[in-house]
């Protein structure tokens, strides 16, 4: 198993490999690391992520098909499995994409409705636990999730999102049907887990330093290239053999003989002209100005007038002042002096909801302001460059021209600020700095005509390897840190490839392992699962797949030869270890609807994985099917049953039930039933009715459980399941079942368990089956039976929690 030391997952890792790599490599790779690199996160964010997080409560109002009564389900947080059971309808996919969203996605990219049809307000929150710390995240409307924790309000940390995004500890069904739709999708399915992030972030710098060494190289080349076209005459033979010896970048020894050869050189020249001042060209940029325009407007369209002032005075109030921690003690306000008002909290409310209407405007303004400091930050700086400007005059008359027209570029300029911006005066302060840009270009073109037309050849040649040898002290530096950047590419390309390797090791070796649990008498084997695509971002999920001993040619594709089940138990094969990585800091995983067009042997299989996963991790299981369920209980696996239904009362409204225990649901219904008629509420029900729905109801749940129970001791002391159906089926009345039981529990280890001080009950319960309701029962008589049935139940649940393991 590999350790995270020996990986370059984080900026602190980089920094530590920077020690091991040779002497020659490790300055160019600090520089690289860079100063902003330093800092990991702030202490706030660092401590969301450091502990082993569980779910303890979920809230879920006005969310797809949730409507305006919450649906709350308290969970426990601690390793286990609880199964949540719904029909379709109920509004299982609803509260896990509810969970989803409030935990880790993007409202901006959800394609969910905002609305629903009882309830136009969504709210969702979510409470996780670390055990000392309990941390509610809540989310409104569109807006962000809030991170509540204690009396503090903030953002999700960054950490925890990219956590989130890479363990992604919630499942929902329609990520495994887009596998089994479109198994293209795989990799979207699973890159996340193997992100590398700071890797590619040295890569794209260290290609920027590769980039300038190539160019420092490219731009000697050049000048020594014109000083050598300028000495063919074979009057300058010793410079020309000077200078063949020569690469672009010359040794010591021969920058001071190319000096010796050009002293002697003619420099004669007229008056001085003075290099006019260069216009730098307007940037290309990834984002349109009109698009930063309209983002403006429509920004500031959502602000009124004066909110800046406001949130700053409304700021300015909670700020630790005397005067206002005087006006906050005795709850007075500073402004209309009112009192009992709770002015300090309704000010702090008032400048949060500010603070969020103008992000979008700060943020539009700031991107807007920079993109015109960009284009302005071309033009050079007055008043020297206007000085040249006028020397130039007495060289050629359109420097008149030019300075008149940076005039008035600059005018337009200054002219143009954030508040009364347009994209035609953004285009138009473009086109006035392209025209000068274009004067000024001719102008230069003239100048150095009018130098070269004053100038002896000699000079020119002088001129041109001084120039060489005057840009070889500053290109050095870049061209020698080409071979060293070489080399750390190389480097971090092989900790890219190895890292993705590594990082996905226990991924594959989890779904080889996952997917012969889920086909074991499937001809068609998954021999490897492998991350191809080189060190650049396209990297694919290349599935290794064999049929009956022969290969199917490997392709991101291979995945079309499965069936819609093969395909699903591909999807969670490769999702359950991806999420239940040791280093992961969500101890719970969320599943939704896991089990589709599942087998009852891949739902067994399933049923192992999960009670094994349990161990250690909090595991929810959202499904419609009762088969995962009866497969848990029956290994015994000490799980959770929670029953959603839908209230047929026309508010959408859904019912969470505790149903753990089958029995115990069916006999809780009785009693609220029995209760509404002893109060007198029901007259139109009959003592005979009542008694013989009592005797049917604590039977059937009393059957209820022994059926479930017997699954459970059957399995475990080996008997077929066949065996299992048989003698449940020929066991038709209660006493015989009972007998059933107890022989299954002498089986396991547990002796004959003794329910005789229940028999005068279970004769009861015996003879209504057969339609021999007694007479004249009272409602003592009847609330007995529940009694009676209720504990028979715990002493047939009990027994399957005492079976040595």
């Amino acid at each position: 198993m590999w350790q995270r030391n020996e990986l370059v997952l984080t900026w602190a890792d980089a920094r530590r490999a920077a020690g091991s790599l040779p002497a020659s490599e490790q300055p160019l790779f600090r520089e690289i690391l860079g100063d902003e690199s330093c800092t990991e996160s702030t202490p706030a964010v660092a401590a969301a992520i450091d502990e082993q997080w569980f779910l303890a409560r979920v809230d879920v109002q006005g969310h797809v098909g949730i409507g305006e009564a919450t649906v709350s389900l308290d969970l426990t947080p601690v390793p286990g499995v609880t199964v949540i059971s719904a029909p379709n309808g109920t509004g299982k996919t609803s509260i896990v994409h509810g969970v989803r969203r409030c935990l880790g996605s993007d409202p901006r990219r959800d394609e969910v409705l905002e609305g629903n049809l009882h309830h136009e307000q969504r709210n969702i929150a979510v409470t996780i636990t670390d055990g000392p710390r309990v941390v509610c995240l809540r989310s409104s409307g569109a807006s962000p999730t809030e991170w509540h924790e204690a009396e503090a309000v903030g953002m999700i940390p960054e950490r925890w999102s990219q956590a989130y995004s890479r363990y992604q500890p919630v499942l929902l069904y329609p990520e495994i049907a887009e596998i089994i739709t479109e198994p293209g999708n795989l990799h979207e399915f699973l890159k996340g887990a193997i992100s590398v992030e700071v890797l590619q972030e040295l890569q794209r710098r260290i290609d920027a330093q590769r980039s300038a060494s190539r160019k420092a190289t490219a731009n000697l080349k050049e000048l020594r290239n014109a000083a050598a076209d300028l000495v063919v005459d074979d009057g300058y033979a010793t410079i020309r053999a000077a200078l063949a010896g020569c690469a672009e970048l010359p040794t010591a020894g021969e920058r001071l003989a190319l000096a010796e050869a050009i002293a002697d050189l003619s420099a004669q020249t007229s008056r001085a002209i003075p290099e006019i001042v260069e216009i730098g060209d307007v940037p290309e940029f990834e984002t349109t100005t009109s698009n930063l325009v309209e983002s403006l407007n429509e920004a500031k369209s959502g602000v009124l007038e004066g909110s800046e002032i406001l949130r700053d005075i409304l700021r300015k109030l909670g700020e630790n002042v005397d005067v206002l921690n005087d006006a906050r003690t005795a709850d007075r306000c500073p402004v209309c002096a009112a009192i009992g008002q709770d002015w300090h909290k309704v000010a702090r409310e008032q400048e949060v909801i500010l603070s969020r209407l103008l992000a979008a405007y700060d943020t539009a303004k700031e991107a807007l302001d920079a993109r015109l400091s960009a284009i302005v930050g071309v033009l050079p700086k007055t008043p020297e460059a206007l000085k040249t400007l006028a020397a130039l005059v007495d060289f050629a008359e359109e420097a008149k021209a030019l300075k008149s027209h940076w005039d008035l570029v600059l005018a337009s300029a200054a002219g143009v600020t954030i508040n009364d911006v347009t994209v035609a005066s953004i285009d138009a302060l473009v086109g006035g700095i392209n025209g000068l840009r274009a004067e000024r270009d001719a102008l230069a073109k003239k100048l150095d005509a009018l130098r070269t037309a004053q100038t002896g050849h000699g000079a020119r040649i002088a001129s041109a390897i001084r120039a060489w040898l005057d840009n070889v002290d500053a290109a050095k530096n870049e061209i020698s840190r080409r071979e060293p950047a070489d080399k750390l590419k190389n480097w971090v390309d092989g900790q890219i490839k190895q890292t993705r390797d590594l990082l996905f090791q226990p991924i594959a070796e989890g779904a080889k392992e996952i997917w012969t649990q889920l086909n074991p008498e499937s001809d068609l084997g998954l021999t490897s699962l492998d991350i191809g695509g080189g060190t650049q971002r396209q990297q694919k999920i290349l599935p290794g797949l064999e049929i009956g001993g022969v290969t199917v040619p490997s392709s991101a594709e291979g995945v079309r030869v499965l069936s819609t089940g093969q395909r699903n138990a591909l999807s969670l094969a490769t999702y359950l270890p991806r999420s239940a990585q040791l280093a992961s800091p969500f101890r719970f995983l969320v599943l939704d609807d896991p089990i589709q067009a599942f087998d009852g042997s891949r739902v067994n299989y399933l049923a192992v994985r999960l009670a094994e996963i349990a161990k250690r991790n909090q595991v929810v299981v959202f499904t419609h099917d009762e088969r995962l369920w009866n497969e848990l209980c029956a290994m015994s696996a000490n799980a959770r049953r929670v029953v959603l239904r839908r209230r047929a009362d026309g508010k959408s409204q859904v019912e969470v039930i505790e149903a753990t225990s089958a029995g115990d649901v069916l006999l809780g219904e009785l009693s609220r039933t029995l209760a509404v008629y002893e109060s007198g509420n029901d007259s139109g029900a009959t003592e005979e009715a009542v008694t013989a729905l009592s005797l049917a109801v604590c039977r059937q749940a009393l059957d209820a459980e022994l059926v479930q129970q017997l699954g459970i001791l059957g399995r475990r002391s080996g008997k077929a399941l066949d065996q299992i159906s048989a003698d449940i089926d020929t066991s038709s009345q209660t006493r015989d079942r009972l007998r059933v039981w107890s022989t299954y529990c002498s089986d396991c280890g547990l002796g004959e368990p003794d329910w005789s001080a229940y028999n005068v009950t279970v004769s009861a319960l015996n003879q209504a089956s057969h339609g021999q309701t007694p007479e004249g029962v009272t409602q003592d008589e009847r609330r007995q039976w529940i009694a009676d049935s209720s504990d028979l139940i715990r002493l047939v649940a009990d027994a399957s929690l005492r079976i040595p393991t």
